[in-house]
């Protein structure tokens, strides 16, 4: 009987302990939550003050303010601004504009739903940042059917304003000399 009533003991603190474990383990991780521009918005003020990990396109101008620099990390049609350092902004090489796929970049830092050193803005103040993938020149193709197109009605403007100079010209030859 003591055998038995041990052995369930035993068993019902390997439970507890198990389950503590394992709600421990998926709950109160100390892990940075990796985060899209949905989930900064959506979770904004559960978020603000902790360090987060954020990947896009650098987009745009890198605009420097004293010893730091702006850049918008653009992912899935929204641009978060993101505040780096002189060695972090010398790790990008390409923005992002037309026909330019900018640097893909991973940022490891303090979001702040509305920053009191920044006027109140939703950023991230980045600790790290990562190349993910180099930006490139996106090549872009002539339509040649349009530049005819375009050439032709180019030469059809330059004859009727030709044709109405003459006519103009002759109606009233002493009005243009």
């Amino acid at each position: 009987m003591k055998n038995r009533i041990l052995l369930i003991l035993v068993a019902v603190i390997t439970l507890v302990l198990l389950i503590g474990f394992i709600y421990s383990d998926n709950h109160l991780s100390n892990e940075i939550p990796v985060v899209d521009n949905t989930s900064l918005i959506e979770r904004a003020k559960e978020l603000d003050d902790t360090e987060v990990i954020y990947q896009g396109e650098v987009i745009g101008d890198i605009m420097p303010r004293d010893d730091h620099y702006w850049i918008n990390v653009l992912y899935n049609g929204t641009a978060i601004g993101i505040w780096i350092t002189d060695e972090q902004r010398s790790e990008i090489s390409l923005t992002g504009r037309f026909g330019i796929r900018g640097d893909e970049v991973k940022i490891v830092g303090q979001f702040n739903q509305a920053c009191a050193e920044h006027g109140g803005d939703l950023d991230i103040h980045a600790k790290s940042v990562e190349i993910v993938n180099e930006g490139n020149v996106i090549p872009q193709k002539i339509n040649w059917a349009r530049m005819i197109i375009a050439a032709c009605l180019f030469i059809v403007a330059v004859c009727l304003l030709i044709a109405l100079k003459w006519k103009s010209y002759h109606r009233h030859p002493s009005i243009i000399k």
